[in-house]
C-alpha cells in the first residue's frame, strides 16, 4: 500500500479537530502525507499493521488490501478506456 511518496513526519500530533471542522477539505488536504497506521490482513489471515499516508488510508477505508487493489485497478482501467475512446472519437470527428 506504499505510494513511494515521503511521509510528513513533522505533521504528527498537529491535526486539530476544530480547525478541520472549520476548514473541511482545505484543512485536511494539508495532512494528506500525515503518517497513519492502517490495519489489514496478511496472507495467512493474521492482522497486519502498516504505516501509510492519511490519503491512502482514507481512500482504502475498511477494504481489505486485495479489494483496494482491485478498486485501484478498475479506476486505472476505466481511465485508460476513456482515453482510448476519446482519442478515437477525436480522430473520427
Amino acid at each position: 500500500m506504499d505510494t513511494g511518496e515521503n511521509l510528513n513526519w513533522g505533521s504528527v500530533s498537529t491535526y486539530d479537530n476544530p480547525s478541520s471542522q472549520a476548514g473541511r477539505s482545505m484543512y485536511e488536504e494539508k495532512f494528506a502525507d500525515l503518517p497513519t497506521i492502517d490495519h489489514t490482513i496478511d496472507d495467512q489471515g493474521q492482522p497486519k499493521f502498516v504505516i501509510c499516508s492519511w490519503r491512502v488510508n482514507d481512500a482504502k477505508g475498511d477494504m481489505r488490501m486485495e479489494e483496494f487493489y482491485r478498486l485501484c485497478q478498475r479506476i486505472l482501467d476505466y481511465r485508460d478506456e476513456r482515453k482510448t475512446a476519446l482519442s478515437g472519437e477525436s480522430k473520427a470527428g
